[in-house]
């Protein structure tokens, strides 16, 4: 008794192969690599029959073997993915697909390109891209304010697109400044949310706070939509006294990431290993929206390019003088001075908590070196603007955004 000859089955064979079937003969499917076992529309994990004394084989029936889907690719967050040929994206065994980042995002590996392969998984020698990212371009904005030559007190208007971490802080009862370091979090001053002279016990209220970017112009930003706050976290090292402004610095979580563009986009922090970016003589440019010459409120965003200055020197300027409240002005290595003592050129009231940046050529990103602190007066002669030194607070910037 003979059962009939199996047809040839596309992808895959029946086994074993033999020049007839007899009673009690088996043959199971088996598929080439890359595809499964169907029949029906379902898939089976394996496919027997046996010959029958009837002649026939006991099943009705047979599967098919069809191709391997590894479905469709990730979604990666501020980018792209798309099929190495160029056409649309096929997602069966052996297609090969790209990821990319979206303009003013970087891919955090080079392993970009992954296969869908045999276990139903895009993957590539080196990794699942579990780890695939795009993450924020920091410090190179599309224009450069290096280009635009100047010398907000003896400032001039910020060019489009050239400050674009430059963020507008406003608290219920005055103005002031931030500057984007992430695509959700925001640098600034501490006295901006804990004003000298009130408790630290004192609790935030976020609702106080609203937060834009993305415009130069006041009144277009007011007429945007402000930003969420998730929280605001205050070195625990800035204390009330209101001469004292050592450990000037907080940091403000957006509740949510902001989409980067041309007019949004984070200002890198000064690596540890880049001590000429604090080099006395070496230009760093201060923005803000606040007092400019004849005691005005600016509504559109000024620049002002301002020498570092010798450390000893800012401080030997202050010997003498005091403080709104009659005390002498501390001066800490956390600080770091600018301006040139002319009283041509200064930050002042409303900029506080805003940027003072650094271009470095070697490295071809701008710099956050310095957050407006303080100072004695607006521009005035043998004086400096004070500035949160930023490069002093890396260890405790990373630990607050690691850890929330």
């Amino acid at each position: 008794i003979k059962c009939p000859i199996v047809r040839a089955i596309e992808n895959g064979k029946f086994e074993p192969h033999q020049i007839d079937y007899k009673y009690l003969d088996a043959i199971s499917l088996k598929c080439d690599t890359g595809y499964k076992i169907e029949k029906n529309g379902r898939e089976l994990k394996a496919f027997s029959a046996v010959c029958l004394g009837t002649g026939k084989w006991d099943k009705q029936s047979f599967p098919t073997c069809q191709i391997i889907d590894c479905g469709p690719p990730k979604e990666l967050e501020n980018g792209k993915v798309c099929d190495l040929s160029g056409n649309a994206i096929t997602t069966k065994y052996l297609s090969k697909i790209k990821y990319s980042c979206d303009e003013f995002y970087s891919m955090t590996s080079e392993d970009d390109t992954f296969t869908c392969n045999v276990t139903r998984r895009w993957e590539n020698e080196l990794s699942d891209g579990s780890r695939l990212r795009c993450t924020p371009v920091c410090g190179k904005p599309k224009r450069s304010l290096v280009e635009q030559v100047g010398r907000i007190f003896g400032g001039k208007k910020a060019p489009e697109g050239t400050i674009p971490w430059q963020v507008y802080v406003k608290p219920k009862s005055s103005r002031a400044g931030g500057i984007l370091i992430t695509d959700q979090w925001v640098l600034s001053a501490a006295h901006i949310f804990h004003p000298k002279g009130v408790p630290r016990s004192t609790p935030l209220d976020l609702d106080s706070y609203t937060i834009f970017m993305g415009e130069n112009d006041l009144m277009d930003l007011r007429n945007g939509s402000n930003l969420p706050i998730e929280a605001i976290h205050v070195h625990p090292g800035f204390t009330s006294e209101s001469h004292n402004y050592d450990n000037d610095i907080a940091l403000v979580k957006l509740r949510e990431k902001v989409k980067l563009s041309q007019h949004i986009l984070p200002v890198c922090l000064p690596p540890a290993d880049l001590p000429r970016l604090y080099e006395a003589q070496r230009l760093a440019y201060v923005s803000g929206w606040g007092v400019t010459n004849g005691d005005y409120l600016y509504s559109y965003l000024q620049f002002v390019g301002l020498p570092l200055a010798n450390q000893s020197v800012c401080k030997s300027s202050f010997v003498g003088k005091r403080m709104p409240g009659g005390q002498s002005p501390v001066l800490t290595d956390n600080m770091v001075c600018a301006g040139d003592g002319t009283g041509q050129a200064d930050s002042c009231q409303g900029d506080s908590g805003g940027p003072l940046t650094k271009w470095d050529s070697e490295t071809g990103r701008w710099y956050a070196v310095g957050i407006v602190s303080w100072g004695l007066g607006c521009a005035q002669r043998d004086s400096y603007g004070v500035y949160t030194r930023v490069s002093r607070y890396l260890g405790w910037l990373q630990d607050v955004m690691g850890h929330h």
